[in-house]
């Protein structure tokens, strides 16, 4: 079982369990399933490049080829930064107390939501509880597991429960209606001839 959310809000510490929610556990889901001639299930498998190896369903997962053919495990690769410097490994916060804010109504609209998890309290702070009876939501960092991007979590209440809304903050870009779009001519066309379209 995954550790809990833990999120301390003015100095008290809650925990909660959490089950991701997905489309198909709300409205169920069908498969469509492949079979041979002999009536056995299909599995699913891709060629490499060169077409000398079969690649079944998990072994992508657990590593890639470079460019000469050699082997290369999931856990040996290395995030890079545009600068070609290593990134940062971002720790899960799954059983860390992270530290929540109030924040406005309006903030949570400028928000892309990645994931919902339906959470059940272990421990439950009283603030914290008042807090989401009012209404309030709630803003996290959040990190399921070691990665190279954190992302965000909102912590609300409704008539059906508390959730966890999973995501990234976006940075939407305005214009006024009077503003006229500037287009900038690219710096080098090369060889590219317009006559030709």
């Amino acid at each position: 079982m995954a550790k809990p959310i833990t999120v301390r809000y003015r100095g008290g510490v809650s925990a909660f369990e959490h089950h991701k929610i997905d489309r198909s556990k709300i409205y169920g889901r069908k498969v469509r399933l492949p079979l041979d001639p002999d009536g056995q299930p299909c599995e699913r498998a891709q060629l490499t490049e060169d077409g000398a190896l079969v690649l079944r369903p998990g072994m992508i997962g657990q590593g890639y080829f470079d460019g000469g053919g050699e082997w290369i495990p999931t856990g040996d690769l290395l995030g890079l930064d545009e600068a070609g410097e290593p990134l940062r490994l971002v720790p899960s916060t799954l059983g860390v107390p992270q530290e929540a804010e109030a924040i406005e109504p309006w903030e949570a609209l400028d928000f892309q939501l990645r994931s919902v998890h339906l959470l059940a309290p272990e421990t439950l702070d009283p603030a914290l509880d008042e807090a989401l009876a009012r209404g309030e939501i709630l803003r996290f960092p959040f990190n399921y597991g070691s990665d190279y991007h954190a992302e965000t979590a909102l912590l609300v209440r409704n008539d059906e429960g508390t959730f966890c809304l999973v995501g990234v903050p976006l940075q939407p870009a305005w214009a006024e209606p009077n503003d006229v779009p500037v287009y900038e001519e690219p710096s080098d066309l090369g060889d590219l001839d317009f006559e030709m379209f």
